[in-house]
């Protein structure tokens, strides 16, 4: 129809935010192994118009999402105590303890070894 999405099919405008929310929980429950690629090919989006849509109805772009995601899921671990932070790090699919540390610290304005010595926690 003309003024259809092309990509979804959908008249612009309809639906497109809980069609973006939808894609989000799908991020979400794989945050730690997807890709931008692989999202998109899943959803059969091309990269750039997920990317957009992410970014006009979010408010974060694919990168943000996954980041806070990441940092989210990592700090629930520090706070049950159970793993270092190198396990943390590959749980929540960050290259490496360093790498999580900087992304976390970023995120929330504290290392994850001062937040768990704030929690009162060794490991």
């Amino acid at each position: 129809m003309i003024g259809d999405d092309p990509e979804t099919g959908n008249p612009d405008g309809t639906g497109k935010e809980k069609a973006v929310s939808g894609r989000e929980r799908g991020i979400s429950d794989n945050y730690n192994q997807v890709s931008l690629k692989q999202t998109a090919e899943f959803f059969h989006f091309s990269e750039a118009y997920l990317s957009r849509m992410l970014k006009k109805y979010t408010s974060r772009t694919f990168v943000q999402i996954i980041t806070e995601l990441q940092m989210k899921h990592g700090k629930e671990l520090i706070e049950e105590g159970k793993l270092n932070l190198a396990q943390i790090s590959q749980e929540v699919g960050c290259f490496d303890a360093s790498h999580f540390t900087k992304k976390f610290k970023k995120q929330f304005g504290i290392s994850p070894e001062e937040y768990r010595k704030k929690l009162h926690f060794t490991v």
